[in-house]
């Protein structure tokens, strides 16, 4: 990692770590790093249609925010496209432009994770599938994120690099929470699967490598309706079973 975004993502976890901002402000401030960084010319991708937003405002007196922000704007050099009289508040920044990189779910689900109080966790590491399983039973979801150098220029799980698992993260949390009735048959669903996973009844199917992966997905990674959920662990059983007699013939 480059030393100049290297040095900026280890203050923005200092103030995470002293209780100065809130863990969605430490992400958005995290991927706008990585973005404006990588992305110098072309961070800024428009104006967002925010009028129907509304920023309490005893939530902008957050001065080690704003602290932080002014020192993001020096360090990334943005001023000179901002004259001092233009200058606004990170939130109203925030949700008034475009971002490359940071999609609609991502914004949605940093915005209300910090005004709606939706139930999000931040995490330094990968979480297991049976942690976010517990999660999500008890309706939170988690958000990894990585600031260490070395954590932070490798790949986490496959071909994820540990922004695009951030951003990832982000948009799973936007599919569990967006809709309150599809996020309350996820926490049925999860109940009930969690409920399965420790009396024991999945441990002979979950010997199977094939079974182990599919199952730790819809543990982990499928926020949809939980119609489509039974759907597909009926099908990830069906096959497991298919295979099986086919060894046994």
């Amino acid at each position: 990692m480059p030393d100049s975004l290297f040095v900026f993502l280890q203050k923005i976890k200092f103030y995470y770590n002293s209780n100065f901002i809130h863990p969605s402000e430490a992400i958005a401030l995290t991927i706008l790093a990585h973005v404006v960084f990588n992305e110098p010319k072309k961070w800024k991708q428009g104006v967002r249609n925010s009028r129907d937003l509304n920023i309490p405002i005893n939530q902008l007196q957050n001065f080690s925010l704003e602290d932080l922000w002014n020192e993001f704007q020096e360090h990334f050099n943005l001023n000179k496209f901002q004259p001092e009289k233009d200058k606004i508040s990170f939130w109203d920044f925030f949700i008034s432009y475009r971002i490359k990189n940071i999609s609609e779910r991502v914004f949605t689900t940093l915005y209300s994770w910090r005004f709606l109080d939706w139930n999000l966790i931040l995490y330094e590491r990968v979480l297991t599938p049976t942690e976010v399983l517990i999660l999500q039973a008890n309706g939170q979801r988690c958000v990894s994120v990585f600031w260490n150098a070395e954590q932070y220029n490798s790949h986490i799980l496959k071909d994820k690099n540990s922004f695009e698992f951030t951003i990832h993260d982000l948009e799973h949390a936007e599919r569990f929470f967006y809709n309150n009735e599809i996020k309350e048959g996820q926490i049925i669903f999860y109940k009930k699967l969690l409920n399965e996973v420790n009396s024991g009844i999945w441990n002979i199917p979950l010997t199977e490598l094939k079974f182990k992966e599919d199952f730790e997905y819809l543990l982990s990674d499928m926020n949809t309706h939980p119609e489509h959920q039974k759907q597909y662990l009926a099908a990830i059983l069906f096959n497991y079973q298919k295979r099986n007699r086919n060894c046994n013939l």
